[in-house]
């Protein structure tokens, strides 16, 4: 009876780690020794674009961005295979080709004193990441990339002169007249 209770309090706990691991909002991955995923969870599949079917027995570098030094994941892997934790920020591409950024922790599960798998947790921090590196990385899969920026000087002193209102008319006006000298050609949309 004892024994009944104690499979049985297993079985509640192991549900409950699945549920929570399903339902967080921190990618999840479980790989083999060599590097195939074997496991992602919901938030990870809906984060990278693909489909579990997908990823599952692919090399877990199948989202590696091309800009990632190879230094880093030698590091990574010598650390790993170590029996240690690895911590590190990782830039990745989306299965549309974006680029994103994470923060990664990543463990090595061991029985009987020997690697049988690893866990990955990834926190997304592209927000953290810098403004300008996120708009060379988008710009980098646009077809026909055109960067026009312009600075305003001292442009604090218009938001304090004027509504958001009137700023906004004045910017969708300068946009409208810098189109027309443009070439059609530059697919150039106002965002």
């Amino acid at each position: 009876s004892l024994q009944k209770k104690t499979t049985k309090a297993l079985e509640e706990s192991e549900r409950k780690y699945r549920e929570v691991v399903e339902n967080t909002n921190v990618i999840i991955l479980r790989y083999t020794s060599k590097g195939d995923i074997t496991f992602i969870n919901r938030f990870g599949e809906e984060f990278f674009g693909y489909k579990r079917e997908e990823l599952i027995g692919k090399a877990h570098n199948i989202v590696r961005h091309p800009d990632m030094p190879s230094d880093a994941f030698k590091q990574m892997w010598e650390t790993i295979k170590n029996k240690q934790i690895w911590n590190g920020q990782v830039k990745n591409l989306r299965k549309d080709g974006t680029a994103y950024y994470v923060d990664a922790t990543i463990s090595p599960i061991i029985n009987d004193g020997k690697i049988i798998e690893y866990i990955a947790m990834r926190n997304d921090i592209t927000a953290l990441i810098n403004p300008k590196q996120q708009l060379l990385d988008s710009l980098k899969i646009m077809e026909k990339p055109l960067l026009v920026m312009i600075k305003v000087e001292q442009y604090d002193i218009l938001t304090n002169l004027y509504s958001t209102d009137i700023i906004n008319k004045f910017e969708d006006k300068f946009s409208n007249i810098l189109l027309k000298y443009l070439p059609s050609s530059c697919q150039f949309k106002k965002s």
